[in-house]
């Protein structure tokens, strides 16, 4: 009979994939330490879980349609937002920040059409 081992335990992921604002645009990007990046990049954290470079990018490919150039920042669309939305908590800072954004959206799009 054949042992099989593993080589190397399969550790958990150290980094963490995060949804961040400026108040204008999403921020989707990787970081071992989010609240840290959050600050250098002076955004406003929404929604961090544990995640690598491979979650990173299927993120970024999820919202590629509304992707900022070559860049992790991506537009405000009502799919993202609505997406983002439901992973937040009801009443939470990070929900009062997205809702702040919806509202910039909001009137960008009122001026235009007038």
């Amino acid at each position: 009979m054949t042992q099989l081992t593993l080589v190397g335990a399969v550790e958990a992921p150290r980094e963490s994939v995060y949804y961040g604002t400026d108040g204008c645009n999403i921020k989707i990007g990787l970081s071992g330490s989010v609240r840290r990046r959050g600050g250098e990049l002076k955004i406003t954290i929404l929604l961090a879980f544990p995640g690598g470079i491979l979650d990173e990018r299927r993120h970024h490919r999820m919202w590629e349609k509304y992707r900022i150039g070559d860049s992790e920042w991506f537009r405000p669309a009502d799919e993202l937002l609505l997406w983002i939305t439901t992973q937040l908590e009801p009443r939470s800072r990070e929900l009062a920040a997205l809702q702040y954004v919806i509202t910039q959206v909001n009137k960008t799009r009122r001026n235009r059409a007038a």
